[in-house]
């Protein structure tokens, strides 16, 4: 019975559009025109809701479809699925292209402690042939980009082989260069000095520690106040005319 009264309701309704878009024969030929415009209008709505719903299930299934390909992509990285790295080096690859691709290979997960050991390997050839520190920063990649070079996880590469050849060759000392010789090389001062001032953030001890190392190389060079306020601010300032007062010999 519920059925019969669905279907019931359901007819009524049928006859109902039926009847609101068909022309009355009273009517003159202008308003079945009308009428006739109106089917015409309601027909280009559903065409448009349609190629709209469609436009919006390819989009939908292309984002989808993106999605899962980077899923798919890391699950292979996690797996270690289609990913590897040569145990030695390639004899295609010189030393600055087999550095670089042991640097981002240390970037995924897998490939980390292989490219890792790699990567000593190849500076404890540099160090054993005494090339210096100079050369290994470029070796890095550390001279592409002044922007997080304190943060960048090879600076702390590049720390441990100056050390260690600091050790080895004591007495190089043309070849022995300071982090801060290598900044002001690549960067300049200018350069150097936006570095410092950026990292005080998150890199606060070390960007002090240059800083102060820089100020003395400037008061040695005989910077003026207006420079160092220019290049590090005003706090630096401060720092840089305690150290011109203490230099200065005591009055008596």
């Amino acid at each position: 019975m519920r059925l019969l009264v669905d279907f019931l309701l359901c007819t009524a309704a049928c006859f109902a559009v039926v009847n609101a878009l068909a022309p009355d024969p009273a009517l003159g030929v202008s308003a079945q025109e009308d009428t006739s415009r109106r089917l015409i209008s309601f027909a280009h709505e559903q065409e448009e809701d349609r190629s709209l719903t469609l436009q919006a299930i390819l989009k939908n299934s292309r984002l989808t479809s993106r999605i899962n390909e980077k899923a798919m992509a890391g699950t292979q990285l996690r797996q270690g699925v289609h990913i590897s790295l040569p145990t030695v080096q390639p004899d295609d690859l010189d030393d600055l292209a087999w550095s670089t691709k042991l640097i981002a290979s240390k970037a995924i997960a897998p490939l980390k402690e292989q490219a890792t050991k790699q990567q000593i390997q190849l500076l404890q050839r540099y160090l054993d042939k005494g090339e210096s520190p100079t050369v290994v920063f470029k070796l890095l990649a550390l001279d592409k980009k002044a922007d997080g070079i304190l943060m960048n996880r090879e600076l702390n590469t590049w720390l441990s082989y100056s050390t260690s050849f600091l050790r080895e060759f004591p007495n190089e000392t043309k070849k022995n260069v300071s982090l801060l010789d290598m900044l002001i090389l690549h960067f300049e001062s200018s350069g150097t000095s936006r570095i410092l001032t950026a990292s005080k953030g998150e890199k606060p001890n070390l960007a002090s520690f240059l800083e102060r190392e820089l100020l003395e190389r400037w008061h040695s060079k005989l910077k003026s106040p207006a420079y160092v306020y220019r290049m590090l601010g005003k706090q630096a300032l401060h720092d840089y005319l305690r150290l011109i007062r203490s230099a200065e010999p005591s009055r008596r």
